[in-house]
């Protein structure tokens, strides 16, 4: 499903204008507006692979809101190179997304579902951020303007949190491993929509937990993730 067509300027100036309006967060994270995102690409370089899927949902009120998943393969560039290992965790084949909307195709579909929410991303501060930001920057010559809260480092907070001899010394923050022990289900591992939901999910858990310790704010979420 590709997004609807839209000049390079007039997407620009949308993200321009999401630039100019930022979010305040200052709110508990119940009240904010959240998107869980996943992406699968070509490997793992954020400064050269391809983006080879999509997949969202959005959370609003404590709740995933099931009826707002989306996903959509992409096409990569010519040229570019899928890593084996990659193709081995995610089954995505060049032969596979021929017929996938482009990048370019995408991005006002992301623009509309993105705007005026916080990004919920497992190691998104490392991958997922950096990837967006350079396909908006590709795309139209804008950074991607929305923050990202990254749900790796969430965990990482609150396990630092904890009271010693209470937790593992050092916990796995692999988003499967997460899911286990908190008792999330989970789907298909590397596939962009069920990642999505995943993570959606694991941070309601997370995000509980920060509520529980006083800090429940939707900026302090972001701050620690």
């Amino acid at each position: 499903m590709s997004g609807p067509t839209e000049s390079t300027e007039a997407l620009a100036a949308r993200v321009r204008e999401w630039a100019a309006s930022p979010l305040d967060l200052r709110c508990s994270w119940r009240m904010a507006r959240w998107t869980a995102l996943d992406l699968e690409t070509t490997g793992l370089d954020t400064r050269t692979d391809a983006i080879l899927s999509v997949g969202l949902v959005d959370i609003e009120g404590g709740r995933v809101l099931l009826d707002t998943a989306w996903n959509s393969l992409v096409r990569p560039p010519l040229g570019a190179v899928f890593r084996p290992e990659s193709v081995l965790i995610h089954g995505l084949t060049p032969d596979g997304l021929v017929d996938a909307p482009t990048q370019a195709e995408i991005l006002p579909t992301l623009v509309t579902r993105l705007r005026g929410r916080v990004v919920i991303a497992h190691s998104g501060q490392e991958f997922d951020g950096p990837l967006l930001d350079r396909a908006f920057r590709e795309v139209c010559g804008e950074p991607f303007p929305g923050p990202v809260l990254d749900t790796a480092r969430l965990a990482h907070h609150l396990h630092d949190q904890a009271v010693p001899g209470r937790a593992p010394a050092d916990p796995s923050v692999r988003l499967a491993d997460l899911a286990t022990r908190h008792g999330v289900p989970s789907g298909r591992a590397h596939d962009a929509l069920d990642d999505a939901l995943t993570c959606a999910q694991v941070f309601l858990v997370l995000a509980t937990r920060m509520e529980a310790l006083g800090q429940g704010s939707a900026a302090r979420l972001l701050k620690c993730g």
